[in-house]
């Protein structure tokens, strides 16, 4: 009797470790901040927070708000705001989307657009958005994703005419809207200079999930689009990357099978895909394989949830790991252990990334990144609650 009984203490016992290893073996691999680590000086971080906001409350101690925040954390200034649906900057001005009244259920509310002196942290105007497209939520809150020569362009959630153009002189919206898919859903798009186009990735749900690449010109709307072959893994995986080179190349990537493709915009061709693992480097002998493939066992529970993931950030599902792709040659050159969850990644500049992981209570820890050691150092943050966007602003000291 005693023979059976041990066995089975020793199988719970192996039970119980197995399952808590994504609660302790994260930390034990997590790298730990050198004296050597990078900073950023001078800089400040454009922080929008959405906090303790509260459907039904008509006062909040402490609510949303824009922050301008050195790393060295020192704020050049706050800005309380309504509950933000977005904003967007260019080299002077925040266009902030907010709802004054903060009631975010309210389907006739008029939501109103803010600029903002990125310098001074001043409201400079405050204009009402009228509109179908842009007044009433019950089609899709209105989203800014991008500011350019005097017009700003808002998405929202529907899956057609989801792209419309508004003219910020004479505050009026273009009466054209563009689809950014032709079939699918937008899961992530980027301004595409080059062709004056915004290139969307698109998911199509059915029997099989389908990945297309979809470009729609911006002065008309024309569309072209790709299937993305390929990049869909045991049909539930499908593409959850869109990056645009600095040469103009499109690139899309699928984080749960490591495969990433280079397109060409401009014919809409597939030029090279690869396996961008293949040429990471593996440090740390037998115990550093074991950690890793004892951690890959434990996350599998998560990449379940990778179903409806937009993110390309984690292979493993979990958000604790950091490739860096050299884009000639589609390889990783540089493969990181985070030390926690990253929440919000933007670049300080091409080496070193600002990275915001949320605490138990608030948002209340950022880091800047050296990408070529992998090395944190950790930055003050002033932790106001939700991190709604990151962006980082250059020369604003």
């Amino acid at each position: 009797m005693k023979n059976p009984l041990r066995i089975f203490a020793a199988a719970l016992a192996l039970l119980l470790v197995f399952f808590s290893l994504p609660l302790w073996l994260p930390q034990l691999m997590a790298p730990t901040a050198a004296a050597s680590a990078p900073s950023l000086q001078g800089d400040p971080v454009l922080l929008l927070w959405s906090n303790d906001w509260q459907m039904d409350s008509e006062v909040s101690a402490a609510g949303p708000r824009l922050v301008a925040w050195q790393p060295d954390g020192e704020l050049a200034w706050t800005l309380e705001t309504g509950y933000s649906y977005g904003a967007v900057v260019d080299g002077q001005h925040a266009y902030l989307v907010e709802d004054p009244v903060r009631n975010a259920y309210e389907p006739e509310a008029l939501l109103q657009l803010s600029v903002v002196d990125l310098l001074t942290g001043e409201r400079i105007s405050q204009m009402a958005l009228r509109g179908n497209f842009l007044a009433n939520l019950s089609s899709g809150a209105p989203v800014p994703v991008l500011v350019l020569d005097g017009t700003l362009y808002f998405t929202n959630q529907r899956q057609d005419s989801n792209l419309a153009a508004y003219d910020l002189a004479s505050q009026t919206l273009d009466e054209a809207r563009y689809d950014l898919c032709e079939r699918g859903y937008p899961v992530e798009f980027e301004y595409l200079a080059s062709q004056h186009a915004m290139v969307s990735l698109c998911i199509e749900f059915g029997d099989e999930m389908q990945a297309y690449l979809t470009r729609v010109s911006l002065a008309d709307g024309e569309q072209h689009s790709l299937e993305l072959l390929n990049m869909t893994v045991k049909e539930h995986y499908s593409a959850n990357g869109l990056v645009v080179g600095p040469d103009g190349r499109v690139y899309v990537l699928n984080s749960s099978d490591y495969s990433i493709m280079e397109i060409d915009p401009a014919t809409m061709q597939t030029l090279r895909q690869a396996n961008y693992s293949e040429g990471k480097q593996e440090q740390g002998g037998l115990l550093q394989a074991a950690l890793d493939w004892l951690l890959e066992q434990a996350a599998r529970p998560a990449q379940a949830k990778m179903l409806f993931a937009v993110t390309a950030l984690s292979p493993d599902g979990n958000q604790r790991e950091l490739y860096v792709v050299d884009l000639a040659s589609l390889q990783t050159v540089q493969r990181m252990r985070m030390p926690g969850l990253a929440a919000e990644l933007a670049f300080a500049d091409a080496d070193t990334l600002v990275v915001v992981y949320p605490g138990q209570q608030e948002w209340s820890q950022a880091a800047a990144l050296d990408l070529d050691t992998g090395e944190h150092a950790v930055l003050p943050i002033p932790a106001f609650g939700y991190l709604r966007e990151l962006f980082v602003l250059a020369g604003q000291r």
